[in-house]
C-alpha cells in the first residue's frame, strides 16, 4: 500500500474491531476464554500485518496468511457460540485487503471468507440444503456490498495518495528548479566578471601598448631637447614642443582607455538621462511622450540605471507589442517613494503573461524591496506602475 496504509482508515478498523471484539466477548459468556483468546490472536495477526508486514512489501506471501488465519480464527469463534457477531470482524479483514491490494485479491479474500462463514454452519445446525441456501441469499449481498464499499475506498485513498506523492514530487521539482536557476544566475554573474575581466586586460593592453608608447617619445624628446640646449636653443625647443604635444596625446589616450574601463556608463543627473531618452524616442519612433520628471538630483546608481533600462524596456514594448503612438510618463517623489509610472495608448491584452523583460523588471524592483505592478485591458493600453522606497537614495534639495 506504497508503504504504509492510510492512518485515518487504520484508526477507524480498529474502532470497529474493539466494538466487534466486545461483542464477541458478550455473546457468550460460558465460552467467554475462548473466545477472548481467540478474538485477541485475530486483532493479533491485524495489527502485525497493519503495523509491520506491510512495510516490508505488500507483493510477498505473508499478508495473504494473515488474511487466512483471521478468517480460520473467525470461523472457529463462531462455532463456539459468537454467531453472526463475528461478520463485523470478517468485514474488516476483507475490507483490509480490498484497501491494500485491489479489487483482485480483495474478491478472493471476500470469496475464501463467505465460504468459511457458511461452511461453520455445517457444524451448528444439521445439514439443511434449504436453510444454508437462504444463509448464502441473506449474507452474500452483505458481503458484495462490504467489498464495492471497500474497493471505492481503496481507490479514494489511492487517488490521494498519488496527488500527494504528485504534489511532493512537483515540490522538489520547484525546489530544483530554483537551484538550478540560483546556479544559472551565478554562472552568468561569473560570466559577466570574466568578461569585465577580459575587457579590463585587453585595455590594460592597450594603455601599455599605446599610452606607455607614447609616454616613452615624451621621455625621449625631452631628453633629447635636454641635451641639445646647450648646444642648439632652436632645435632643443622644437623637442620640448615635440615632447610636449605627446604628452597631450597621452593625457587622452589615458582618459579614453579611463572611460573603457568603465563598467557602464554612469548616470549623473536621473532626470536628464530620462529626458533623454524620452526626446531620442519621439525623434526616431514618431511617438507622443507627456512626461513629469520630478526627482532627487543625486539618486543610487543602480537605481538610475533600473529605471532607465525600464523606461526603454517599456516604450519599447509599448510600440513594438501593443502600437502604442502615446505615452504618459511620471517620475516623482512621493512620501518616501520613488514613483514610476508609464502608460501607453496600445491595443493592450486581456490577460498579462510576463516574457523575460518584464520578469527581469520584477526580479531588479524586488532585489530593492520595491513594488511593481502590470495592468492591461483589452483596447485599454499597458500600464507598468513602480515604487520604490528612497532609503537608497540620497536626496539633494534643489
Amino acid at each position: 500500500m506504497n508503504n504504509q496504509k492510510e492512518d485515518l482508515h487504520v484508526i477507524v478498523m480498529y474502532i470497529l474491531a474493539f466494538w466487534g471484539l466486545l461483542i464477541i466477548v458478550l455473546s457468550n459468556l460460558d465460552a467467554l476464554w475462548m473466545n477472548l483468546l481467540i478474538a485477541l490472536s485475530w486483532l493479533f495477526f491485524f495489527t502485525l500485518r497493519n503495523l509491520y508486514i506491510y512495510k516490508i512489501d505488500k507483493y510477498r506471501i505473508l499478508p495473504f496468511f494473515t488474511y487466512a488465519i483471521e478468517i480460520i480464527l473467525l470461523c472457529f469463534i463462531s462455532i463456539y457460540g459468537a454467531g453472526d457477531s463475528t461478520k463485523l470482524l470478517l468485514y474488516i479483514t476483507i475490507a483490509d485487503c480490498y484497501i491494500a491490494y485491489g479489487i483482485l485479491y480483495g474478491t478472493l479474500c471476500a470469496v475464501v471468507a463467505f465460504v468459511f462463514f457458511v461452511f461453520q454452519f455445517f457444524f451448528k445446525v444439521p445439514i439443511d440444503i434449504k436453510y444454508i441456501l437462504s444463509v448464502i441469499g441473506k449474507e452474500a449481498p452483505a458481503f458484495m456490498l462490504v467489498g464495492l464499499i471497500s474497493y471505492l475506498m481503496g481507490q479514494v485513498l489511492k487517488s490521494k495518495t498519488l496527488i500527494v506523492k504528485s504534489m511532493r514530487e512537483t515540490e522538489i521539482r520547484e525546489v530544483e528548479l530554483k537551484v538550478a536557476y540560483d546556479e544559472l544566475s551565478r554562472a552568468y554573474e561569473n560570466l559577466e566578471e570574466m568578461s569585465a575581466l577580459k575587457e579590463r586586460n585587453r585595455i590594460s593592453r592597450e594603455i601599455h601598448d599605446t599610452v606607455g608608447h607614447t609616454i616613452t617619445t615624451v621621455i625621449v624628446e625631452m631628453e633629447a631637447g635636454r641635451m641639445l640646449a646647450a648646444k642648439d636653443a632652436r632645435l632643443a625647443l622644437e623637442k620640448f614642443s615635440m615632447a610636449h604635444s605627446q604628452a597631450l596625446k597621452a593625457l587622452e589616450e589615458l582618459r579614453g582607455s579611463v572611460r573603457l574601463l568603465s563598467k557602464r556608463n554612469e548616470i549623473t543627473n536621473l532626470s536628464h538621462a530620462v529626458l533623454e531618452a524620452v526626446k531620442e524616442t519621439e525623434k526616431h519612433a514618431d511617438v507622443k511622450i507627456k512626461s513629469l520628471v520630478e526627482v532627487p538630483e543625486d539618486i543610487e546608481q543602480e537605481v538610475s540605471a533600473l529605471i532607465i533600462r525600464i523606461l526603454k524596456e517599456g516604450l519599447s514594448n509599448g510600440i513594438r507589442h501593443g502600437g502604442a503612438t502615446a505615452f504618459i510618463l511620471k517620475l516623482l517623489k512621493e512620501k518616501d517613494n520613488l514613483f514610476f509610472l508609464l502608460q501607453d495608448n496600445g491595443k493592450g491584452c486581456i490577460s498579462i503573461f510576463p516574457g523575460f523583460g518584464l520578469n527581469n523588471m520584477k526580479k531588479s524592483i524586488f532585489k530593492l524591496d520595491g513594488h511593481i505592478e502590470f495592468i492591461s485591458e483589452q483596447g485599454e493600453g499597458f500600464e507598468i506602475k513602480i515604487f520604490i522606497p528612497l532609503r537608497k537614495v540620497v536626496m539633494i534639495c534643489k
